[in-house]
């Protein structure tokens, strides 16, 4: 069974994945296999077609993608056309047994289909704009920038999920996810 946590940027869903992980639960991220794929050669030449200026001796420069992207809304397109398959697909590929938790920001319609429940993660945007500035470093005007360009992706219609609300306090947040876990299908362990 596969269990997607998703939502916008700065809406805690990396504080619910921490949580099940620390409860011992089977957990993947969206996030670490994009840095996976970062180390990838042949990934990386791919990135180096559509973001020349950000692929130096086969380095990426991340910030300076995240700059074009959050301005280019062609460029945007182009790195989610290139990433988000091949990203889904390995988070799908490795989560093939029992119950697994799956961080997949930004899940659209087209890839529901894949995962068996939906945990929508929400938070106002003074909430998610002020959490982002602090953990990532950046500028309010550049999170604005962020979260403007996430308002245009047609995310996953909440009528197929339940909805985590997370706007205040921390305990609050993890008391619905025990809520959610504990309505859970029991799943047996195969390999």
């Amino acid at each position: 069974m596969r269990v997607a946590i998703t939502g916008l940027i700065g809406s805690g869903k990396s504080e619910v994945l921490r949580y099940l992980s620390g409860k011992g639960c089977r957990t993947l991220s969206a996030d670490s296999v994009n840095r996976e794929l970062l180390a990838d050669p042949s990934y990386i030449e791919k990135l180096k077609n559509i973001f020349p200026k950000a692929v130096r001796n086969g380095a990426v420069d991340r910030k300076l993608i995240a700059e074009i992207i959050y301005n280019d809304e062609g460029k945007r397109n182009e790195l989610n056309a290139l990433a988000h398959p091949i990203i889904t697909k390995t988070l799908i590929d490795r989560s093939n047994y029992g119950l697994w938790f799956i961080e997949a920001p930004l899940l659209m319609d087209d890839s529901a289909y894949k995962f068996d429940k939906i945990w929508k993660v929400e938070a106002s945007e003074g909430y998610r704009l002020d959490r982002v500035a602090k953990r990532d470093h950046i500028t309010p005007e550049f999170v604005s920038k962020i979260l403007a360009a996430q308002r245009g992706y047609p995310l996953i219609d909440d009528m197929y999920c339940d909805i985590l609300d997370n706007d205040g306090d921390i305990n609050r947040l993890l008391r619905q996810v025990d809520k959610l876990c504990a309505n859970l299908p029991k799943i047996k362990d195969e390999k």
